[in-house]
């Protein structure tokens, strides 16, 4: 009974928004969830506390990706996979915003990708999105 009690709480409009996730009509999805699937516009969020993947070392070591440890190349290829899988939905435009710092040698690597024109760094302070150029 205590469980419907805190069923019951639950805002209407976040009961819904539940369902619509669940039955995949939201204009949001895991990467995993878009595997075959293709849209206009893409932005691909990658964040960091997963234990299975990690985009940013991922980038990283790119370039050393031979010389990795068994269990390092692992996780490398399960995170290069996926990030594949998220990068390659978009038909015509494609962001990729990384919730967490991103080392040097990651950045060359999206550089070398992506062209160094189309990085923004943008920095979060509790007073607001910045762009260190501006």
């Amino acid at each position: 009974m205590a469980s419907y009690g805190k069923f019951r709480s639950v805002n209407y409009r976040e009961v819904i928004a539940l369902r619509d996730y669940v039955e995949e009509n939201t204009p949001f999805s895991t990467q995993h969830g878009v595997k075959g699937a293709e849209y206009p516009r893409v932005l691909a969020v990658f964040g960091g506390g997963w234990t299975q993947y990690n985009f940013p070392d991922m980038l990283a070591n790119f370039s050393q990706r031979d010389s990795l440890s068994a269990q390092g190349r692992r996780r490398f290829e399960r995170s290069r996979n996926l990030f594949y899988v998220a990068c390659s939905r978009a038909q015509k435009d494609l962001v990729l915003l990384f919730t967490t710092q991103l080392s040097g040698s990651a950045l060359e690597t999206l550089k070398e990708w992506v062209g160094g024109v189309n990085i923004v760094d943008v920095q979060y302070s509790p007073e607001g999105i910045k762009s260190p150029s501006a």
